[in-house]
């Protein structure tokens, strides 16, 4: 068996501009590490010691809170403040964020509105050209840009008058999981969402979206999906069968979220 040591972070994915197969590579501590696609079949294990640290300082942290911080950095970084879950409550334009620079670069750009469909269709935002990542992160089969918005905070207050009219701005993670994936057509959904956004905003949804289809590494897909977890599981050994989101699936119907794991230090093996 080949081993690998390190913090585990968020797969890094890559896929065609005009969509097609999402290519997988195992990150620790920051650098992608290691081609998953071709581990399809194949036994893989991990071991974990009972160590954790920080993604953003380094530090050993008891506890990973958001996604692999300490809680100084959950406490005091702007890429774990409220408004990352709620972008209508920005408050950049008060001077209160904690740190203007880094909104400036993430914030303060053009801000992608999506639908997906994951499990069913939904509501969606991201910076601006990341929406294929965001869109392998979260499993989508399929997505389209609706507009492009100049800041987080105006493609927050779309999003949330869209969700708030009954689009879902949730995926199902079992069924995402499953394949099980709703037929429900995307033109009455872009319908709807110009009956519900002002005029203003309307300004910034683009005249003719293009849908992006995408493909997950799979030999099958489970019938049922259980989640592992390494504080409850640190030893773990199964054969890999597919990669979707941030999951990697099992043979037992077990799966696997890499991005919940952040910052874990685990033993990685696979075979040749």
């Amino acid at each position: 068996m080949n081993q690998l040591i390190g913090n585990l972070e968020k797969m890094i994915t890559s896929c065609p501009s005009n969509g097609g197969l999402v290519e997988y590579s195992l990150t620790m501590n920051g650098e992608a590490k290691l081609p998953l696609n071709s581990l399809l079949g194949k036994k893989i294990s991990w071991s974990y010691q009972g160590q954790i640290n920080c993604i953003h300082c380094g530090a050993r942290t008891k506890k990973a809170v958001g996604q692999g911080s300490c809680w100084p950095c959950f406490n005091n970084l702007a890429c774990n403040d409220l408004c990352i879950m709620k972008p209508e409550t920005c408050h950049y334009a008060n001077g209160t964020c904690r740190q203007p620079k880094w909104a400036d670069e993430h914030c303060m750009t053009d801000q992608a509105l999506y639908l997906a469909r994951s499990s069913g269709v939904k509501i969606g935002i991201t910076r601006g050209g990341n929406h294929l990542t965001r869109w392998a992160d979260q499993g989508a089969s399929e997505a389209l840009v609706l507009g492009l918005f100049p800041s987080r905070l105006d493609v927050g207050k779309a999003e949330k008058a869209i969700s708030s009219s009954g689009i879902s701005d949730r995926t199902g993670w079992q069924k995402m999981l499953k394949h099980d994936v709703a037929d429900t057509a995307f033109e009455p959904i872009i319908e709807q969402v110009h009956e519900i956004l002002t005029d203003e905003q309307k300004q910034f949804l683009l005249e003719t979206p293009q849908t992006i289809q995408l493909e997950y590494p799979h030999l099958q897909w489970p019938t049922k999906v259980k989640s592992v977890k390494l504080d409850k599981v640190p030893i773990y050994t199964a054969t890999l069968i597919a990669i979707k989101g941030q999951y990697l699936i099992f043979d037992t119907n077990e799966v696997f979220n890499i991005r919940a794991h952040s910052g874990y230090n685990i033993a990685f093996s696979w075979e040749d």
